[in-house]
């Protein structure tokens, strides 16, 4: 259990998670023969043709199933905690007013920590991707209390570049800098835009 638990550590989950599924089966046949006296009838070379093929086929199923994970929408939480490090916000530090509106637009996203809606959790993935409305709402309050002096000190021609780092964006597609290019007059917009636009809530 220790060795498991230390695998998910070993690197990114993406790529641990498919060699703990690999080496399990791997480690239960050496188990059952070395501790068990399990015999397996078939000769060596064709059992280890059958295990690389499951192992294969374990390894691709993982890889792919990671990628579908990993290409939905983050939880609210997660979303607002990176919004809020991106900004380099503390909530703590933030008025009260500002502090209630987190609160309830994490409401109207449909996660309040530690407040599930029952015992299963919450739900995860493409369900948070109809929260479009309330996620912008929430990232115009943040950036409206946020030091944006890294992105109104650029010129204008350069705003959406500045706010590509400020905010650890990939680069925008062609569709999301075209919205942005007529708001650069007015930083929090081109700014809080971004945390709504799908370079930020759909990971590749």
């Amino acid at each position: 259990m220790l060795c498991g638990q230390s695998a998910f550590q070993a690197g990114q989950v993406t790529f641990s998670l498919p060699i703990i599924d690999m080496l399990e089966s791997s480690v239960a046949i050496l188990i059952g023969a070395v501790a068990f006296g399990e015999r397996l009838t078939n000769t060596p070379l064709a059992i280890a043709i059958e295990i690389a093929s499951a192992e294969s086929a374990a390894f691709i199923a993982t890889r792919m199933w990671n990628r579908f994970v990993s290409a939905t929408a983050p939880d609210p939480a997660t979303w607002a905690v990176a919004t809020l490090r991106a900004l380099q916000l503390r909530p703590s530090t933030l008025p009260a007013p500002v502090q209630h509106a987190v609160r309830a637009g994490l409401v109207n996203l449909g996660q309040v920590p530690f407040d599930p809606p029952n015992d299963s959790g919450w739900p995860s993935g493409s369900a948070w991707l109809t929260t479009a409305a309330a996620r912008l709402s929430l990232a115009q309050t943040l950036t409206a209390h946020a030091d944006l002096s890294a992105v109104t000190s650029a010129a204008r021609s350069a705003r959406i570049e500045a706010t590509t780092a400020l905010l650890s964006l990939p680069s925008l597609s062609d569709r999301t800098r075209a919205a942005l290019e007529g708001l650069t007059a007015n930083p929090p917009q081109p700014v809080a835009l971004p945390l709504d636009s799908p370079e930020n809530v759909v990971s590749p």
